[in-house]
């Protein structure tokens, strides 16, 4: 599951009131079901506040089932979005949803009556370019900004997060850039044909899944580096997937744990690199671990350079901006040069 943190200019760096709310992706013949408020002619993921003791997810059943009528079963939470404003954190759970029954009485707030709150099917690529237009209410009515450019992220994540979950066609689908990758995306698929969701455990111990980062600076001049307990190197961050099969969401939470980054944007939501490498024999918490390979996703980030570093004691022990040129230089790891290298040039491509 992945978290974005939307920050608005009026944020105080206090949070005084923290409010969950859970809101339901409900796909149906390729339309999504969306709150329509007449009185401001604006659309919305359907959802709202949670109550008492209820779960996210009995939260998002009753509201649903309240505001359009509609009786789901939760699959799946699949994002958490944060928004920070004046001195108030709302967290939003997004939540796949599938429809058991429809065309129930509706049971809406005496807001919701007045504001002419009613349900709709809209078709999928006309509500991306519904909330894809929140650009244009920056400047004019910051309330539909805000809400356009959250539920404009929440769907684009929906469909990432669902052809992602497809493993097999996540990779095929990736176009390698040279021959390293070429030969590194058959040996991933023949393995994955062979073990399947197996490699997402480090139990799997010939070879496993691992998700990478490049995090550039605000001016793709410097590449945030660390020093690597285990390998005696500056390198990049990452990490071990462990069951999770959303390598972009893996990644962003090793590079905010090993670095103490809070506000990463991300490049790109495709990888910009693939490859196969070998990991020598080492010890970990007083433990032996045998020599196997990591099949690595590598994702291009961006962070302020100003922001404050924090090592992760238990991963590395040193944190620093490299100058971009200098990140082949730095590595002692030969292996790694030329990965170093194509990074550096996905990263001239933008």
């Amino acid at each position: 599951m992945r978290t974005i943190k939307l920050y608005y200019d009026d944020f105080q760096k206090q949070i005084d009131v923290l409010r969950h709310a859970s809101r339901g992706i409900v796909i149906k013949d390729n339309k999504i079901l969306l709150t329509y408020v007449k009185t401001k002619d604006i659309y919305m993921l359907p959802g709202g506040g949670k109550e008492g003791v209820e779960t996210i997810t009995e939260t998002c059943i009753r509201e649903l089932q309240e505001e359009t009528g509609t009786l789901v079963s939760v699959k799946d939470l699949y994002l958490d979005i944060e928004e920070y404003f004046e001195r108030m954190c709302h967290i939003n759970h997004y939540l796949i949803c599938e429809v058991k029954e429809e065309n129930l009485p509706l049971k809406l707030t005496k807001a919701e009556i007045k504001a002419k709150c009613e349900p709709r099917w809209v078709d999928l690529n006309e509500a991306l370019r519904i909330f894809g237009s929140y650009p244009e209410y920056q400047y004019t009515n910051i309330e539909v900004y805000g809400l356009y450019q959250r539920e404009y992220r929440a769907i684009k994540e929906y469909i990432r997060y669902t052809n992602i979950m497809d493993t097999y066609n996540f990779l095929k689908s990736y176009k390698p850039v040279n021959e390293q990758e070429k030969a590194d995306l058959e040996y991933m698929l023949y393995m994955y044909e062979k073990m399947g969701d197996e490699l997402f455990k480090r139990e799997s111990l010939a070879t496993h899944f691992s998700s990478s980062c490049w995090i550039t600076n605000k001016d793709h001049t410097k590449i945030l580096m660390n020093y690597h307990n285990i390998y005696k190197n500056w390198g990049w961050l990452g990490g071990h997937n462990d069951n999770d099969k959303d390598f972009l969401s893996v990644a962003l939470k090793e590079a905010q744990e090993e670095s103490g980054l809070s506000n990463i944007k991300v490049l790109k939501e495709e990888p910009v690199s693939i490859e196969v490498l070998p990991v020598t024999y080492h010890i970990k918490n007083s433990k032996f671990v045998s020599s196997h390979t990591h099949m690595n996703v590598t994702y291009l980030f961006e962070a302020d350079e100003k922001e404050e570093l924090k090592i992760k004691p238990d991963e590395n022990s040193g944190l620093k901006w490299v100058d971009m040129d200098k990140t082949i230089e730095i590595t002692n790891e030969e292996d790694m040069k030329p990965i170093y290298k194509k990074l550096n040039d996905a990263l001239k491509r933008l």
